[in-house]
């Protein structure tokens, strides 16, 4: 498997925005309505930047590992705290937790994307490996995408079901035909405001933000029971911020690293081949999303 590595600008900061957005709806800041389709962004982001990092192939089992580095870390320690920080309004308990950790519960709302993710994350290498999807015209998969996304929109944006399942792969699909199609971001938008300083390292800790925002969340409006008002607003934004920088910098790179490692040395003992892994310095994480931009 070959990976080519090329920094791709501005989509670390188009994740940061779209991870900010997610945060002004359920903060509730006027003029943020539709914030919540920063979650479609992210699933456009990964379908398309996973494609461009694998173009030359994908090798199902250190995919899915390289992944599990990227996204477990973070979503271990983030629902984690939220859901003890829930015990306090009765709408958790351990058992619950435990299930939100592995795929089947909601204690942390936020993790229902994560799910679907990981749904495109299994996907993705079978259907990458069958010869005749390789020669399927960009436009019909674009199309596919698109249909399949409007057939999910027909359900609730929040009641976790098929229909949701659908928007969301149907997203990710379309991701990938503007990757197959030969799209890329070369507007001054791209290369002057999403790829300024702000907007990256906004993105850098998209992912963090997007899972650990709940937790100030609960806290600003005393369990979802009540509005925020303005200043629990401010304080809720910016105490995710800097909640997501502590579990990006203590949780996310040295889980990822941790995790990466052992696998290395445990191919190493059995006397397998290395392989090299793609190191993109635009740094996009799935989840969406996850990262789009991965340091995999």
């Amino acid at each position: 498997m070959t990976e080519k590595c090329d920094e791709i600008p501005g989509l670390t900061g188009l994740r940061g925005l779209a991870a900010l957005s997610v945060l002004g709806f359920h903060f509730r800041f006027w003029g943020f309505g539709y914030g919540y389709l920063g979650v479609d962004v992210f699933f456009l982001l990964s379908g398309f930047i996973l494609s461009y990092v694998y173009r030359d192939g994908v090798s199902a089992g250190p995919f899915l590992w390289a992944r599990l580095a990227r996204t477990g870390p973070t979503h271990l320690v983030a629902t984690t705290a939220v859901g003890i920080a829930a015990m306090f309004w009765q709408q958790a308990t351990w058992s619950g937790i435990v299930e939100n950790l592995v795929g089947f519960g909601f204690v942390n709302p936020p993790t229902w994307s994560l799910q679907i993710e990981w749904y495109a994350y299994i996907l993705f290498p079978v259907f990458a490996s069958i010869p005749y999807l390789k020669r399927l015209p960009p436009i019909l998969i674009i199309i596919s995408g698109i249909v399949c996304s409007i057939v999910g929109m027909r359900g609730a944006i929040n009641v976790f079901g098929p229909y949701l399942i659908m928007r969301s792969l149907g997203e990710f699909v379309v991701g990938v035909g503007l990757f197959r199609m030969g799209w890329q971001p070369r507007s001054w938008i791209w290369r002057g405001v999403l790829d300024c300083y702000l907007c990256r390292r906004l993105g850098d800790i998209s992912y963090p933000l997007y899972l650990i925002h709940w937790l100030p969340l609960l806290i600003v409006t005393d369990g979802i029971e009540h509005p925020p008002t303005m200043v629990g607003k401010i304080v809720g934004v910016l105490l995710s911020i800097c909640l997501a920088m502590i579990l990006h910098c203590t949780a996310e790179e040295p889980g990822r690293r941790w995790l990466r490692t052992g696998r290395e040395t445990y191919r190493t003992m059995r006397g397998e081949p290395h392989g090299h892994d793609c190191i993109l310095r635009a740094r996009y994480n799935v989840p969406p999303l996850s990262n789009a931009c991965q340091r995999d």
